[in-house]
């Protein structure tokens, strides 16, 4: 809970997100809490689970579309499992600003990456 909070700060400071959404899903049978929010010049998610296992990274997109390759993900801190779901992520939602990720899941398998981009692509509307 205190990532939340930290991100409630953080919304309650400038810059002032663009879009943001809070929401709750089921994913893999586990209530999961995920925070969407826009500014200016990046996108900051985070999907929290009781009891998951702490990881963030910053996806920047590549100044030029055509280059390869298109992602660069710099792991921030946890494990070094969501550096693919990152990367699947930002190509799903088509995100072309820096992304901030800040997960704390059970797991980071390829069907629960899709779940969230799923709950994200309902709830958010990116």
């Amino acid at each position: 809970m205190a990532l939340v909070s930290l991100i409630r700060y953080l919304q309650s400071v400038k810059p002032r997100a663009l879009v943001t959404r809070a929401f709750q899903t089921v994913i893999n049978d586990n209530p999961t809490e995920i925070i969407y929010n826009e500014y200016v010049s990046y996108h900051l998610i985070v999907a929290k689970q009781v009891g998951g296992d702490v990881t963030a990274c910053k996806v920047i997109p590549a100044d030029d579309p055509s280059v390869e390759p298109k992602l660069s993900v710099i792991e921030i801190g946890g494990n070094g499992d969501i550096k693919y779901g990152a990367e699947l992520l930002a190509e799903m939602l088509n995100i072309k600003k820096t992304l901030l990720l800040f997960f704390c899941l059970k797991d980071y398998e390829n069907e629960t990456i899709m779940t969230c981009i799923e709950a994200l692509k309902n709830e958010v509307k990116v």
